[in-house]
C-alpha cells in the first residue's frame, strides 16, 4: 500500500484533498513528513492547510541549524513548539549568514579604538553593520538599501564601546549624488532624522564628530569621481558594442577611410590595455 493510502485510511477524518496537498508538498522522496502533517491537523485542526504545508517546509530547510531533526519526537508535538524552534533556527541561520560577509562588501573609512566608520556595498553588510537600529536600510525584509545606494552613498558610524540606551551608538549618514557638500542626512538608532548640529552636539565628542564629517565628505567626493568614471567608460563600451559592422561596410562602400579608423580605434585600446597591465604591475 502506497504511504498516502496508508494515511487517508488512518487518517479517515480528514479530508483527502487535505491529505494529497500535504504528500505533494512533501518535499523528501520517502514523504517523511506526511504523517506529522496530519497528527497536527488531528491535533490542532484550527491550523490550515497551508499553515502546516509552510512550517514542515521551512522545518526541513532549516535542518542544518536544527538540534533535534527528528520532527516527530516530543519536542514537536505542538504547533507553538514547532514555531519556536524554527523562530531560533532562523535566527541562528541569519547570524551564520552575517559572519560570512567579506571584506569587499564594505569599505572602512577610519577605525579606531573608539569607532568604526564604514560604508556598505551590498544589503548583507549593511544588515550585519546596521544591526540593532531601526534603519530600513538594514532591515532583514522590505530593506531599502538598494534604492538608497543607487541614488547616493550611504556610511555606517559604529562606537565600539556602547553607551546604556544612547542613540547615538550607531549613526547613519546618507549623501545623494545630486547633493554633494551641501546636505548629509543623519539617522540615530531608532531612525529619527537629525541635522550636522544634532551631531555636533550629541554624545559624541565634537573633535570626533568634526574629524567624522571630514572623513565622509573625503570619502563621497572620492567615491563620486570613481562613479563619474565608471559612467564614462560604460558610455564607451556601449558605444563599441553597439558598432553595427553593416554601417562600417556602407561607409567603406561609399569611399570613406574605414581601414585608418579601425586601426586608430585598435591602437587606442592597445594602449588602454597597456596602461590597464602597467597599473596592475605597479
Amino acid at each position: 500500500m502506497a504511504k498516502i493510502d496508508e494515511m487517508i485510511a488512518k487518517y479517515d477524518t480528514l479530508n483527502k484533498r487535505t491529505i494529497n496537498s500535504y504528500n505533494n508538498t512533501d518535499p523528501t522522496k520517502t514523504k517523511k513528513y506526511l504523517e506529522y502533517k496530519c497528527k497536527m491537523k488531528v491535533k490542532e485542526p484550527i491550523l490550515d492547510t497551508r499553515r502546516i504545508n509552510d512550517s514542515v517546509k521551512l522545518f526541513n530547510e532549516l535542518l542544518p541549524y536544527i538540534k533535534n531533526k527528528d520532527i516527530y519526537s516530543s519536542e514537536y508535538d505542538s504547533y507553538n513548539k514547532l514555531i519556536a524552534v524554527l523562530s531560533k533556527a532562523t535566527q541562528d541561520k541569519e547570524k551564520k549568514e552575517l559572519e560570512k560577509v567579506s571584506n569587499d562588501e564594505y569599505d572602512i573609512l577610519v577605525e579606531n579604538d573608539k569607532f568604526l566608520l564604514l560604508s556598505p556595498k551590498t544589503h548583507r553588510a549593511s544588515v550585519k553593520y546596521g544591526a540593532s537600529t531601526r534603519w530600513c536600510t538594514a532591515a532583514k525584509e522590505n530593506n531599502q538599501f538598494n534604492s538608497y545606494t543607487r541614488s547616493g552613498y550611504l556610511i555606517y558610524l559604529i562606537r565600539k564601546k556602547e553607551r546604556a540606551n544612547d542613540n547615538w551608538n550607531k549613526v547613519a549618514f546618507y549623501v545623494k549624488k545630486n547633493q554633494l557638500f551641501s546636505k548629509i542626512d543623519i539617522y540615530g538608532v531608532n531612525d529619527n532624522q537629525y541635522y550636522g548640529g544634532d551631531f555636533l552636539g550629541s554624545s559624541w565628542s565634537y573633535y570626533d564628530a568634526m574629524s567624522i564629517v571630514t572623513h565622509i565628505n573625503a570619502y563621497v567626493a572620492s567615491q563620486s569621481y570613481v562613479d563619474k568614471s565608471k559612467d564614462k567608460f560604460n558610455k564607451f563600451k556601449k558605444t563599441v558594442e553597439t558598432l553595427d559592422v553593416n554601417d562600417i561596410i556602407e561607409y567603406a562602400q561609399l569611399g570613406g577611410d574605414v581601414e585608418q579608423g579601425v586601426k586608430d580605434l585598435v591602437s587606442s585600446l592597445n594602449e588602454i590595455n597597456k596602461t590597464l597591465n602597467t597599473l596592475k604591475k605597479n
